[in-house]
C-alpha cells in the first residue's frame, strides 16, 4: 500500500505530518494535547540521538516512566526498553503515538516505531519539519499504509480526544470500620458469635458482629452462585473466595472475625471449611489480611512512575497483597488469563529435609499445596502487563514466569519501593507461613441449612462442588510423603474441632430442631450420638418452662453462629473441663 494525500484516513496505522516551515505553532499544539491518561502520547525525541536504543528511552519518558532506574531495574540493551514501551502503552490503553522531529531519526528508528504500534494496535503520527519526506527514510514506508497530512487541522481532527481507561473496582469492601477491635474470643466457628456477645459491651459486639456478618453473608451470596464450567482442583476456590473476603481487612482481628463468619455461612451449606486458629492467625501466620498493606491509588500512582519495568512494578505491588517476600513468588503464575486477572497461584513444596519445628512448620502442609491469592482489581493491570512482558522474551521457560529473575529479586523490589516510598509489609520469607495453604474444605454428609437451588442454565450452585474429595499428585506420583502432622489437632492441647462427623451430626440435629420435634421424656433421651455432642459443647437437653428435660437439641451457640436465633442463651449448660476452640 502507498502513500495518500488528499483523504484524511482515521484507519491508517502511519500518518506522516509535514511541517515544512518548522512552525513553533506546530509543536506547542501537538505537546498540549499529550495526555497518555486519555489515550495520547508525544514523544519530543532528545536532541543528537537517532538511535532505536535513545527513542525507546524517550517513548518510556512520554508514557511517564523513569528512565533513571531502567539500569538499577535490569532494563537494558535494545529489545527490553522497547518491550517495556509496548506493555506500559498496551497498559494505559495509549491509542495515539506522536513523534516530533522524526525526520532526525534513523530508519532503524522508524522501523522500531512502525513495529510498536502495529503491537499496541496504536495509530503512529511522525512529525517531519522538512518540505518532503527525507529519502533516507522513504524506504521504510514501502509497502505499509500511510497517510500523509500538510496540515495541522488534519492532524487534529484525526487524534480525537480519548477517554481514560475505566478503573477497577471490588464490587463492595468491608473496611467501613478500621479501627482496632477488642479482643476477641479463641472459640471457634460453634461459639465464636455467642462468646462475643457475652464478653463483650453492646457497642463492641456489634463492631465485631459486623466483620462476622460481613464474611457470612459474602460466603452466603458465593456459595449460592452458579458453580464455573472450569473448576479449580482441591482448595484453590475456597481460598481465592477467602483471600478476596479479608484482602482489605484494616487488622487480623477483622480478618478472623470475617473468617469466622465465612465458616457459618459454608458450615449452613452444608461444607465445613477449617482455617488456622485464632491465636496462629493473629499471632503467627502471614497473608492476606495478616500482614498485607492495601493497593491505594496513591500507590499505584507512585509505581507508575516510580517505576520503569513492568516486571518489577508488579512485584511491588504482589508484596503488597500478598505479604511475603518476592523471591517466594519467583514460579508465580496467573490463576486466569483474563484481561484483568483476579487470582495468583504460587505452589507451596514442603522441605524435602527434616527441619527445627516451630510455630510455623508444625501446622504447615505436608503435600505439595496451591496457594491462591486474590489480586485486588487496582494491582490487576500491574501483574497483566508483567505476564504480557514474560510473554515477549525468548526464552520459552521466562514466557511462563511474571517475576523472573534477574529483574525481579528481593533487592531490586525494595529498592523500587524506596524509591516510589511505599512502605511494604513485614514480609514472611517462605510460603509456609501463608494461613490460606492450611485451609480445608469438605462436603457434610448432612442435609444443609441453607439448600441452594440449581440455577435456571441446569448448572449447580456452588457449594455442591466444593469439598470434593481429590488424590494428591504426589499419591499418583506413586510417592507420598508421611503425614507428620495429619494429627495436628490433637498436638493442640484443648482443641476441640469440628470434624466431618460432629458437623453433620450438628447439621441433622439443627434440621430437626427446625422442623419442630415433639418433646422428649427424660428417660427417653436419644443415645449414640448424644454425648459426643454434648461433650464438646453442640448440644444440650434443655429444660422446659416446668423444669422438665426435653429433647436433644442443638446448642444455643450453634444456632446463633447461623444466625438463627436472635441472640444466644445467656445461661447455657457449661462443662468446665473442656475448652472448645474449634477450628
Amino acid at each position: 500500500m502507498g502513500e495518500r494525500a488528499n483523504h484524511p484516513d482515521e484507519t491508517a496505522p502511519v500518518r506522516i505530518l509535514l511541517d515544512p516551515t518548522d512552525d513553533v505553532r506546530v509543536t506547542s499544539s501537538l505537546l498540549e494535547r499529550h495526555n497518555p491518561a486519555h489515550g495520547l502520547a508525544v514523544v519530543h525525541p532528545t536532541p543528537a540521538t537517532s538511535s532505536p536504543t535513545a527513542l525507546a528511552y524517550d517513548v518510556l519518558v512520554a508514557l511517564d516512566r523513569p528512565v533513571s532506574r531502567l539500569e538499577a531495574e535490569h532494563l537494558t540493551g535494545t529489545a527490553r526498553p522497547w518491550q517495556a514501551a509496548a506493555v506500559w502503552m498496551t497498559t494505559d490503553q495509549v491509542k495515539d503515538l506522536i513523534v516530533l522531529r522524526a525526520e532526525r531519526l534513523s530508519a532503524s528508528t522508524w522501523n522500531h516505531l512502525i513495529r510498536l504500534c502495529r503491537d499496541t494496535g496504536s495509530r503512529l503520527t511522525l512529525v517531519c519539519h522538512t518540505r518532503q519526506i527525507p529519502e533516507h527514510l522513504r524506504g521504510v514506508l514501502t509497502g505499509i499504509e500511510h497517510h500523509l497530512l500538510t496540515d495541522l487541522a488534519q492532524a487534529r481532527t484525526l487524534h480525537k480526544k480519548a477517554h481514560p481507561p475505566p478503573l477497577s473496582t471490588e464490587p463492595r469492601s468491608g473496611r467501613q470500620d478500621t479501627d482496632q477491635l477488642p479482643d476477641l474470643p479463641a472459640a471457634g466457628v460453634a461459639h465464636f458469635r455467642a462468646e462475643a456477645y457475652r464478653r463483650l459491651d453492646p457497642a463492641a459486639f456489634a463492631r465485631v458482629d459486623a466483620a462476622y456478618r460481613y464474611g457470612r453473608h459474602r460466603a452466603y451470596d458465593w456459595l449460592s452462585g452458579p458453580a464455573p464450567e472450569e473448576t479449580y482442583a482441591g482448595t484453590e476456590h475456597a481460598q481465592l473466595f477467602l483471600t478476596g473476603l479479608v484482602h482489605d481487612s484494616p487488622t487480623r482481628a477483622h480478618t478472623l472475625a470475617r473468617l469466622r463468619g465465612a465458616q457459618a455461612g459454608f458450615l449452613a451449606h452444608g461444607l465445613l471449611l477449617g482455617v488456622p486458629s485464632a491465636h496462629d492467625l493473629m499471632n503467627v501466620l502471614s497473608g492476606p489480611g495478616l500482614n498485607t498493606l492495601p493497593v491505594s491509588q496513591d500507590a499505584l500512582q507512585r509505581i507508575r512512575t516510580g517505576v520503569a519495568h513492568p516486571m518489577v512494578a508488579a512485584g511491588v505491588a504482589t508484596a503488597l497483597f500478598t505479604g511475603i517476600s518476592t523471591q517466594a513468588t519467583r514460579h508465580a503464575t496467573l490463576a486466569d488469563q483474563h484481561p484483568n486477572p483476579a487470582a495468583l497461584r504460587v505452589t507451596w513444596r514442603p522441605h524435602i529435609t527434616k527441619t527445627t519445628p516451630n510455630l510455623i512448620n508444625q501446622t504447615a502442609p505436608t503435600l505439595s499445596t496451591p496457594a491462591l491469592f486474590h489480586v485486588p482489581a487496582a494491582a490487576r493491570p500491574l501483574l497483566r502487563a508483567a505476564a504480557d512482558f514474560a510473554l515477549r522474551q525468548p526464552s520459552a521457560a521466562a514466557r511462563e514466569r511474571i517475576f523472573a529473575p534477574p529483574a525481579v529479586t528481593n533487592e531490586r523490589v525494595q529498592a523500587a519501593a524506596d524509591h516510589c516510598q511505599i512502605a511494604l509489609p513485614v514480609q514472611a520469607p517462605t510460603l509456609e507461613a501463608t494461613w490460606q495453604i492450611r485451609v480445608t474444605c469438605t462436603q457434610i454428609n448432612a442435609p444443609p441449612v441453607h439448600a441452594a437451588p440449581s440455577h435456571p442454565t441446569g448448572q449447580p450452585p456452588l457449594s455442591r462442588v466444593l469439598g470434593q474429595p481429590i488424590r494428591p499428585a504426589s499419591a499418583r506420583r506413586g510417592y507420598l510423603k508421611p503425614a507428620v502432622n495429619g494429627h495436628a489437632h490433637d498436638r493442640w492441647h484443648g482443641r476441640r474441632p469440628l470434624t466431618e462427623h460432629t458437623a453433620a451430626l450438628v447439621l441433622d440435629l439443627i434440621h430437626d430442631h427446625l422442623a419442630s420435634p415433639a418433646p422428649s421424656d427424660r428417660n427417653e433421651r436419644s443415645s449414640g450420638p448424644s454425648w459426643m455432642l454434648i461433650r464438646r459443647q453442640l448440644a444440650c437437653y434443655p429444660r422446659d418452662p416446668d423444669g422438665n428435660l426435653t429433647a436433644l437439641s442443638p446448642h444455643p451457640d450453634v444456632l446463633y453462629a447461623l444466625e438463627l436465633t436472635d441472640r444466644p442463651a445467656q445461661t447455657v449448660p457449661d462443662r468446665a473441663r473442656v475448652i472448645h476452640e474449634d477450628q
